[in-house]
């Protein structure tokens, strides 16, 4: 029972990153042939991610217990921030502080016929479009999540149920997501044909 009403609750929390993958791949202008690759090393790395940050969640509340409130404070405070924000705030992939870290660490170049991750020229690496996504698909991901993990936290301490239901959650995400671009394409062309007679 532990399991299944964290994995539902993590799956439920997780349904807004869809709709910020689908803004992602649309401004980088990602092709379709390429999502499924792309989305599968992105959740990979969201994983391992989110391996690492409960690992730490559990050995600060096996240490301090009473960081629970601190957790259960910011839950109160995301909540009320999604509440008060306003219909005109858009995401922007290229106004996310990790697009700009990227972008001011990283060579990055924005032509890539090969549709690879990584290219040299003139014996530079550069990332691409491609690695870009993927770095911003896990650390989204994360960000997303420090609201969602320690929700689970609040439904069992046990680390077993937390990593469980939190990997299950997010793996469950890649199907959604081409649920929501079929959907959404499907919706897209219906409108274009009935604009069209």
């Amino acid at each position: 029972m532990s399991f299944l009403s964290a994995y539902l609750m993590e799956w439920s929390l997780s349904i807004d990153n869809i709709f910020v993958f689908i803004l992602i791949f649309g401004f980088f202008k990602i092709k379709e042939t390429n999502y499924a690759r792309v989305l599968l090393i992105g959740i990979l790395m969201a994983i391992v991610l989110r391996a690492i940050f409960i690992t730490l969640g559990v050995a600060l509340i096996e240490r301090f217990h009473w960081i629970l409130y601190i957790f259960g404070a910011f839950l109160v405070y995301t909540g009320f921030k999604m509440f008060v924000v306003k219909e005109d705030d858009e995401y922007n992939p290229a106004d996310s502080p990790i697009y700009k870290f990227i972008s001011k660490y990283f060579r990055v170049t924005h032509d890539n016929p090969e549709e690879k991750f990584v290219v040299k020229r003139e014996g530079k690496t550069y990332l691409t479009n491609l690695m870009l996504v993927v770095m911003m698909l896990a650390v989204t991901d994360v960000v997303f999540a420090l609201d969602s993990i320690p929700a689970v936290f609040a439904i069992s301490k046990e680390p077993l149920v937390v990593y469980t239901s939190n990997i299950f959650a997010v793996l469950g995400l890649r199907s959604l997501f081409f649920y929501c671009v079929a959907r959404w394409t499907n919706s897209i062309t219906c409108s274009r044909v009935s604009r069209s007679y």
